[in-house]
């Protein structure tokens, strides 16, 4: 069994999924390349071969937050917190604020413009001004409450997902909403959406995918995704936890990746492109090629969103980083030292359960160990550059304790990072 460990005055993270939309037909491409958002830590961004960094203190970005991009006409889109940026490979829009919210959504529409939903509220940008569109009795429905998905649609519509149970099309200024015996014979939990390049709508879900075709149909299979994209050859591509499902020619295969993928974006030449919680992994066939922190110039491995114009472009070759070291110190709830402790770091979320002389870090990329002095005091050495989890073995103590999402410890390149105290509940965790 695990428990959980507290640190003072430690970072705050979070995950989310990304969608990757289209690019607009008939859009001229002036080159290919990618981008990759984080947050907390701006944008990397690949072009002719070569990486970029676009951040809030580089003046790119009007905040280091990402929750979502999106590839509409040759231009890549960015949602950082309040406002959307666009890139067009070389140079940077200024931010346009959303009138409310977080812009947690973007979907291009095909004609121009774009969408942007936040958790409740949705925006369209025609080029010169927002236009709002009303939610409120859409969202305060039981069955709708939070903006899950959103997904452009042709002559100026959109659809959304709402609650994990309704979808929602918007068009001519009306709501149209599917849900259990309003179009759908049964309960859906709808995870996300996507306007597919035949114009088709999708709906991932545990019981397989629904599409829109005159009617609601349903194909069997691991449909559940947060995450959703199409490659020109019409494979859809579904991202849920490890798992990346191809379903194409109504046949299903699923992939396990490394680490948890939170953004999947397709290539013009079927490239698949994953952002995930520990890297940038790009699916070409069979055969996968990773970009981290410690081989690239990749501001956070924990990435949120991706969007690819074109192809993408070639992933640059990598180019290791040079290591540096994390320190601490561990006390007892009371400020007494925790001596003798083992401490373990590793680039991935540690297992969530331990047996027999198995720790959480074990098997997992970049494994660091060390042992607390009398003071409590850790030391590591030769860490490569990415974001860690932190787990303590106490002396004596019954179980191991780790550190979740909320209290990652990035190390840049040489970076020496003294992660400060770490707060140890003595109850349950001390003899």
């Amino acid at each position: 069994m695990l428990s959980r460990l507290r640190r003072l005055a430690a970072p705050t993270a979070f995950l989310g999924a990304a969608l990757a939309c289209a690019t607009a037909p008939g859009a001229v491409q002036a080159a290919d390349f990618a981008c990759v958002g984080s947050r907390g830590f701006g944008v990397s961004c690949i072009r002719d071969s070569r990486w970029t960094t676009h951040t809030k203190a580089s003046g790119a970005l009007s905040s280091d937050y990402v929750y979502d991009m999106a590839s509409c006409g040759g231009k890549i889109l960015v949602a950082a917190a309040r406002a959307v940026h666009v890139f067009d490979g070389t140079g940077w829009s200024k931010p346009n604020f959303l009138p409310n919210g977080l812009a947690r959504h973007l979907s291009c529409d095909p004609a121009g413009g774009y969408w942007v939903a936040s958790d409740t509220h949705l925006a369209y940008w025609d080029g010169k001004a927002w236009k709002l569109v009303d939610t409120g009795t859409l969202l305060n429905d039981q069955t709708g409450k939070y903006i899950n998905g959103l997904a452009a649609g042709p002559n100026g519509s959109a659809w959304i997902v709402a609650g994990g149970r309704i979808a929602a099309l918007y068009k001519d200024g009306r709501w149209t909403v599917y849900r259990e015996g309003r179009g759908f014979n049964r309960r859906l939990y709808l995870s996300h959406i996507l306007v597919g390049r035949a114009g088709y709508v999708w709906l991932p879900h545990p019981g397989g995918l629904t599409r829109l075709d005159g009617s609601w149909k349903t194909v069997a299979g691991p449909g559940t995704a947060q995450a959703i994209a199409q490659t020109p050859n019409r494979a859809l591509w579904l991202v849920n936890g490890l798992r990346l499902t191809r379903f194409r020619n109504g046949t299903w295969r699923t992939l396990t990746a490394p680490a948890r993928i939170n953004a999947v974006a397709a290539g013009a030449d079927n490239r698949v492109w994953t952002a995930t919680t520990f890297g940038l992994g790009v699916l070409a066939g069979t055969t996968w090629t990773w970009r981290r922190m410690n081989d690239s110039p990749l501001t956070s491995n924990n990435l949120s969103a991706l969007a690819v114009v074109g192809n993408g472009g070639v992933l640059p070759t990598a180019q290791p980083q040079p290591t540096g070291s994390l320190s601490g110190r561990f006390e007892w709830d009371d400020g007494t030292p925790v001596a003798g402790a083992r401490v373990q770091i590793c680039g991935t979320p540690p297992a969530a359960r331990t047996s027999g002389d198995r720790t959480p870090c074990a098997d997992r990329p970049l494994l660091r160990s060390a042992t607390t002095d009398a003071t409590g005091r850790f030391d590591l050495r030769d860490v490569p550059p990415a974001t860690y989890y932190v787990t303590l073995f106490p002396k004596d103590g019954r179980r191991w304790l780790v550190s979740y999402s909320l209290r990652r410890t990035r190390v840049g390149p040489g970076e020496s990072r003294d992660s400060g105290i770490w707060r140890i509940q003595s109850r349950g965790n001390r003899s």
